[in-house]
């Protein structure tokens, strides 16, 4: 919608006749500059009333806190803490994340009856 409108408010200002005085196109051009950043703004508060409104309707408390952890890594420009694994530590998460899509998975319980085992050896 904003790219479109700011298309054909580029077009208008570059359209304006040469037969008037630049000084009147220079003010049509920063009126126009100025309607674009209104466009963006408005754009960018409208992008952030969603996302507040998606968060709204999570009601998991770890999900919630996952995002929280991740917007402000966005926010203070974190690294992310995928690019800080070495390449055997990133192969070993994909190789773990395509057994779990695969459905080999172990469940919590079996973790806890096979750790009870160790911690008894």
């Amino acid at each position: 919608m904003a790219s479109s409108l700011c298309h054909s408010l580029i077009q208008y200002c570059n359209a304006v006749p040469t037969s008037i005085s630049k000084g009147y196109q220079q003010v049509q051009k920063l009126e126009i500059i100025v309607i674009l950043n209104q466009i963006f703004l408005m754009d960018l508060q409208e992008i952030k009333m969603k996302l507040h409104s998606n968060i709204d309707l999570i009601e998991d408390e770890t999900k919630l806190e996952m995002l929280n952890e991740a917007a402000e890594a966005y926010a203070t420009n974190q690294a992310d803490i995928l690019d800080l694994l070495t390449a055997e530590q990133r192969d070993r998460l994909d190789q773990s994340i395509s057994q779990a899509d695969e459905g080999k998975l172990t469940s919590n319980e079996e973790v806890m009856k096979l750790s009870q085992q160790w911690l008894t050896k």
